[in-house]
């Protein structure tokens, strides 16, 4: 019963995220639901896979910026190995209903970037960033882990009631 509540709880801070409504968790309350990062701290999911020239541009281009503006986080996830990353990759692309994906997949709070050109793209990152740094980011990238490690049960919970629905 516990552990469906969290499932129920877990999907409803999912759609709040994706919605962009208040009761995502914030990041003082960790361990419950997914943290949305704060307003200094940009967190950048770039889904990629070996072997992708455009891929290595953009963790090239995004490394470059995590050096030069400092208080980035960078979060690499390979894709193409079978396992818990390319589910994750997988529902995320089903859930924003995302028709021509592919890689690099980058994500930056509830907003995200397919591809990579040298001439367009980083201005993207930084405009996606910049926006990230002014005003709280909703991590929609760590509320799908969230909700795919309590449905796949490596996360188990006793929570009594979930946060937001109580």
């Amino acid at each position: 019963m516990a552990v469906a509540r969290h499932i129920l709880s877990s999907l409803a801070l999912l759609v709040a995220l994706l919605l962009g409504l208040p009761g995502g968790v914030a990041a003082e309350d960790p361990g419950v639901g997914a943290p949305a990062a704060r307003a200094s701290t940009p967190v950048v999911h770039v889904f990629w896979q070996e072997g992708c020239p455009h891929c290595a541009n953009a963790r090239e281009a995004l490394a470059t910026m995590q050096q030069t503006a400092g208080g980035l986080v960078l979060d690499p996830i390979e894709v193409g190995t079978g396992g818990a990353d390319d589910r994750l990759f997988l529902n995320l692309i089903q859930l924003l209903e995302i028709d021509r994906a592919g890689v690099p997949l980058v994500f930056i709070g509830r907003h995200h970037v397919v591809g990579f050109s040298a001439a367009h793209t980083p201005d993207q990152y930084r405009t996606l960033i910049g926006g990230c740094a002014e005003a709280p980011c909703p991590d929609l990238v760590a509320g799908m882990r969230h909700l795919l490690a309590v449905v796949e049960g490596r996360i188990v919970t006793d929570m009594t009631a979930p946060p937001l629905l109580a």
